[in-house]
């Protein structure tokens, strides 16, 4: 599949990771799996910044869209 960050695409393949930069305005962020025959899992975390360096980063995640292939 594929990450696009901030409208620049970057393709992964199985056991890859993604690193997001870290920016104060934050990035907007959208993956994509391109094999139908197989699922994708992801998952998300964050740093624990107010623990790491004493200064809350206003880290977090919000989504933006569901998207229109998403089966419930």
């Amino acid at each position: 599949g594929y990450t696009i960050i901030d409208g620049q695409k970057h393709y992964w393949a199985k056991n890859d990771v993604v690193q997001l930069p870290l920016r104060v305005k934050g990035n907007v962020v959208q993956h994509f799996n391109t094999d139908p025959e197989n699922r994708v899992m992801l998952i998300c975390c964050e740093p624990n910044a107010l623990q790491a360096a004493w200064v809350d980063r206003g880290t977090g995640f919000d989504q933006l869209e569901v998207s229109p292939d998403y089966k419930s």
